[in-house]
């Protein structure tokens, strides 16, 4: 009888140890996708930051600031969206600017987007659009960290690229 509940007691003590070496395991390798699924992730905003960096601004515009962000940004679903943007000061006609950036486009950051991303603008104290989610990132000045003060005669814009919808995987930030 002695043998039989040092056997149960042995058997038992072996099934916690299991039981915790599994548990650990799978938290180890849900850490582990989570944080390879927010490398690549934060890897493809920065290629998308890399092809945004080329594009050639018109002359007379002065770049005031850059922000770029991952995440979901909009709408209430699990998703990744990309953003990248360039607060700019202009001397130009709006006309210009538009004609000037025309139908420019960049790589995409995620193949889920297809090959190329439009480059948008939008310039303060217009509507937004829809399909924009500048509007609830960055919509004034103030925003980007500017004092618009020393800029009364200039016209701002943004020039910015962005795409919405990819999978969020296990990143954090897309949830």
């Amino acid at each position: 009888m002695k043998k039989l509940v040092t056997t149960i007691i042995w058997l038992m003590n072996r099934i916690a140890t299991v039981t915790v070496w599994l548990m650990v395991s799978y938290f180890v390798l849900l850490a582990f996708g989570v944080i390879v699924n927010m490398f690549l992730n934060t890897l493809s905003l920065r290629t998308f930051e890399r092809n945004f960096a080329v594009i050639e601004h018109p002359a007379l515009t002065t770049s005031l600031a850059m922000f770029s962000k991952i995440g979901q940004l909009g709408g209430n679903s699990n998703h990744c969206d990309y953003f990248i943007g360039n607060l700019r000061s202009a001397n130009l006609p709006k006309d210009t600017i538009l004609a000037h950036y025309g139908d420019r486009s960049i790589p995409s950051p995620d193949p889920h987007f297809g090959d190329t991303t439009k480059i948008r603008l939008w310039f303060f104290g217009e509507q937004m659009t829809e399909e924009s989610s500048v509007d609830t990132l960055f919509n004034s000045p103030a925003h980007w960290g500017i004092d618009v003060a020393g800029y009364e005669k200039e016209l701002f814009y943004v020039a910015y690229a962005q795409e919405s919808g990819a999978p969020a995987g296990g990143d954090v930030r897309c949830h």
